[in-house]
């Protein structure tokens, strides 16, 4: 049984690495304001001119938004519930900041991601 659980885990650890590894960019967040995980780790895909945004707390995606950009640089990616993401990606790098529902709490805070 203890080696079920360890192979268990290597497998969801490995997943969410792999998940984050084939991302366009990888980088993190951290949380200003709210109840969250203070860090996490962040995965930017781009695909045409769609961004979708998953944002990762221990060994699972803990919260995601997605939506389409203009050409420039900057860009507002906003739901219905008034949640949101923004900042400024380009070719190599990118950062800003966020409002999301991150495990059924409302947390502010900023992102920052590299080229991968």
């Amino acid at each position: 049984m203890r080696h079920l659980f360890i192979a268990v885990c290597i497998v969801l650890m490995t997943g969410c690495e792999n998940a984050l590894d084939a991302s366009d960019y990888v980088g993190g967040y951290a949380v200003s304001s709210g109840s969250c995980q203070k860090t996490g780790k962040l995965g930017i895909d781009l695909e045409k001119n769609q961004l979708s945004f998953g944002f990762y707390c221990f060994l699972k995606q803990c919260a995601s938004i997605s939506g389409p950009i203009n050409k420039n640089q900057y860009f507002h990616i906003e739901t219905s519930d008034g949640y949101f993401i923004q900042g400024k990606l380009n070719e190599k790098e990118g950062n800003g900041n966020w409002f999301l529902e991150v495990n059924g709490q409302d947390c502010y805070g900023q992102w920052a991601a590299l080229k991968n």
